[in-house]
């Protein structure tokens, strides 16, 4: 059992029903074409009174859960694939680690490197896993210059589920051993990430798979949101300053969402802090008001 309803069209609002496997929204994604960005991008829509209601229901039921088990519980509470389908490879929970010396400020650290691949990414490729056994589906594709296409590889290989990953022929060499590794099969690509991407849709455009290419597979979106919901367990609320070390600007934007569905009350502060090769700048992110959908934890 899951409480989505829908699937939602981030630009035009239409919804689709979400049993069927889908990706863009089919009136704004019309004259999509690889290169451009992404049009129609997809949001996942939950019965939240109903979440509420499991919610509290959770808490009067298991006054005594510890945090590992609330995480657990609120996670699945807003996933959009039932837990029956989730590959056996444990995804998320990541600690969140007090660094009391660094500065006057408390200031925590969400460690997603225990992650099975070491990475963030592992959050939406073990969603896209979970949807493709829901589907009956044994093969699914991505694009990627390193990190999501090593997280697939490797939750792919824990479920039995062949990976075909395209990247730039210049991604980094420890990446490209990391997918190999796994078994995953490497297409390298003698062009951008952009290159990869269109390969990637052009290779699901006629063979029986799902493709996990972030934004493009809305559940990449959902998956990553877990992290904001975790925190909000982890730091009891969502108010105050929270640093995301990232290198897309999207990363930052689904830890936000999380926190937005998990209070969703008042207006809170969020920094990124962007790593790589990109600029080292903060960005802020202005979570909206709403009504609280989760009281105490």
């Amino acid at each position: 059992m899951t409480y989505l309803n829908a699937l939602r069209c981030t630009q035009c609002g239409k919804e689709f029903e979400p049993g069927q496997l889908r990706y863009l929204c089919d009136v704004c994604s019309r004259d999509y074409h690889p290169g451009m960005p992404l049009k129609g991008i997809l949001e996942a829509v939950f019965d939240y009174e109903g979440i509420r209601r499991a919610w509290d229901e959770y808490l009067s039921a298991f006054p005594e859960a510890c945090e590992q088990q609330k995480m657990e519980e609120l996670c699945e509470l807003f996933s959009p694939v039932a837990k029956e389908h989730y590959p056996n490879l444990p995804v998320g929970y990541t600690p969140l680690i007090e660094c009391a010396n660094l500065v006057a400020e408390p200031l925590y650290l969400k460690f997603d490197g225990v992650n099975p691949s070491g990475s963030f990414k592992d959050r939406a490729s073990h969603l896209v896993v979970a949807e493709a056994k829901r589907l009956g589906i044994r093969e699914i594709v991505a694009a990627s210059t390193g990190n999501a296409a090593s997280s697939l590889a490797a939750i792919c290989a824990s479920a039995g589920i062949r990976a075909v990953i395209f990247t730039p022929a210049k991604a980094p060499i420890a990446k490209l051993v990391q997918i190999r590794i796994h078994g995953a099969e490497l297409h390298k690509v003698d062009g951008t990430y952009d290159d990869a991407f269109a390969q990637a849709l052009e290779y699901s455009a006629t063979r029986e798979c799902l493709n996990r290419n972030t934004a493009y597979h809305p559940y990449t979106i959902e998956g990553k949101k877990t992290a904001g919901l975790e925190l909000f367990i982890q730091l009891k609320k969502s108010s105050g300053l929270h640093l995301c070390a990232h290198r897309r600007r999207g990363d930052p934007g689904r830890y936000a969402q999380g926190f937005q569905r998990s209070e969703g009350s008042g207006t809170d502060r969020k920094a990124a802090h962007s790593g790589g090769s990109a600029s080292r700048e903060f960005r802020r992110h202005q979570l909206l008001s709403g009504n609280r959908i989760l009281p105490g934890c």
